[in-house]
């Protein structure tokens, strides 16, 4: 009989071999889709199982992303903020629950009151160890700023009854107004692990200065820029002038700068202030240039008030990039151009580009061919342009150099140059 592709195999015909009698026949799709879903659920009953074992009986489980065994503090050993857990000190041991420690601090604040500027001051604050067990002190924090803290001596535990000392080091130079800062003491007691108080003062006796640095800026060679200084005192203070500015620091090699400056009185109804404004004469070399310099009053308990000083000398005008960079060009093929930016170095230049052209890397080594760069200028709502492009001409495969030259109408900085490079491929 004669069986169609698309008919079913009667049920009385033979088999295809004789291979085929007495074979088991093949078990429905969906028989080892449900043997697998059953392993699955076997292996995370058994899973559960475990861990319920290893667990402590009436424990419950730690919460999702918990770290075990780790105290509560932070990177730098410092308690957390709502987990009152002592810290672990070195050479003290571990807390005995039944005699817990407990450290007592003298004072929540320190007021320094009414300070000078220029000047360092110190105090020490006690604190006791008021607990039933040692206690142990592992540091104290004072974060930067004028005020330091440290421990005084190297003592670190100390036995109920007994007392120790933070010294608190207060320097007002260049500080200004008032400031609060807070000072952290960290022990191993268990209720109060990090315990603080706070430093205030008020930096506005004698003769009080601002900024304490002076931030010329970027300017051109060869050009002066002026910052000012402001200083004050109280009305009931002595008479005082401006006698002269002069530097103190300059870099090894270097000429004293020569400020010149400006003395004006501001009319305050507090305060007697005066503004002076110094001029840098300016640098003829580009560069960084730090400095300090010292501004002489007649006042009688600040005769010298120290200033440091900067100013970043640019040339007038910069490329934004340090190579014009064609990369991979096909040799005797077009290329898109590749544009570099030129603007001014510092505030207040202004120039015209005149011209631009490629010229040889080398002066008078003119590679086979000439050279293989052409260039265009331009100028666009963000300044001036250089477009550079490959003359398309077929050369030797591999590196070629060349230089960029701009010239502009600005006397101080009429050319400048900047290499060219590209990688030329061979052609197809």
């Amino acid at each position: 009989m004669a069986v169609t592709l698309d008919s079913p195999l009667p049920t009385d015909a033979p088999p295809a071999d004789e291979s085929a009698r007495g074979a088991v026949p093949s078990a429905p799709r969906w028989v080892p889709i449900l043997s697998s879903i059953l392993c699955v659920g076997l292996m995370v009953v058994v899973l559960v199982l475990a861990n319920s074992r290893e667990q402590a009986p009436g424990a419950s489980p730690p919460p999702p992303g918990a770290v075990p065994d780790r105290d509560a503090t932070d990177l730098y050993g410092t308690p957390t903020a709502g987990d009152p857990q002592p810290i672990h000190v070195a050479g003290c041991g571990d807390l005995d629950p039944s005699r817990p420690p407990r450290v007592e601090i003298e004072t929540g604040e320190v007021d320094f009151g009414n300070l000078k500027q220029g000047v360092a001051v110190s105090r020490e604050v006690t604190f006791r160890s008021v607990g039933q067990g040692p206690l142990c002190i592992a540091s104290v924090k004072s974060g930067c700023g004028c005020v330091k803290a440290t421990l005084v001596g190297t003592k670190r535990r100390y036995e109920p009854g007994e007392s120790g000392a933070v010294l608190l080091v207060v320097d007002t130079t260049g500080r200004m107004g008032e400031i609060n800062k807070r000072i952290d003491l960290i022990s191993n007691d268990p209720v109060s692990p990090l315990t603080n108080f706070r430093v205030k003062m008020d930096v506005n006796a004698g003769l009080v200065s601002d900024p304490r640095y002076l931030q010329f800026g970027n300017v051109p060679p060869r050009t002066s820029a002026s910052r000012s200084v402001y200083l004050r005192t109280t009305k009931d203070d002595r008479e005082w002038a401006v006698k002269g500015v002069r530097s103190v620091r300059v870099a090894t090699g270097a000429e004293p700068v020569e400020y010149a400056f400006e003395v004006e009185e501001i009319e305050d109804p507090t305060w007697r202030r005066v503004k002076v404004r110094v001029v840098h004469p300016g640098m003829a070399q580009t560069g960084s240039f730090h400095d300090r310099l010292v501004i002489e009053t007649t006042h009688p308990e600040r005769a010298e008030v120290e200033i440091e000083t900067h100013i970043h000398v640019v040339p007038r005008i910069v490329f934004r990039a340090n190579t014009v960079s064609l990369g991979f060009v096909r040799a005797g093929a077009p290329h898109a151009p590749t544009r570099a930016r030129i603007q001014e170095g510092a505030p207040g230049v202004v120039f015209q580009i005149t011209s631009v052209e490629v010229l040889p890397a080398e002066e008078g080594d003119v590679p086979p061919g000439g050279v293989p760069f052409e260039a265009t200028f331009g100028k666009d709502g963000r300044g001036w342009w250089v477009d550079v492009t490959y003359d398309g001409k077929a050369r030797k495969p591999g590196l070629v150099k060349a230089v960029l030259r701009v010239t502009t109408d600005d006397s101080e900085q009429p050319e400048l140059k900047i290499p060219v490079r590209a990688t030329l491929q061979a052609p197809h």
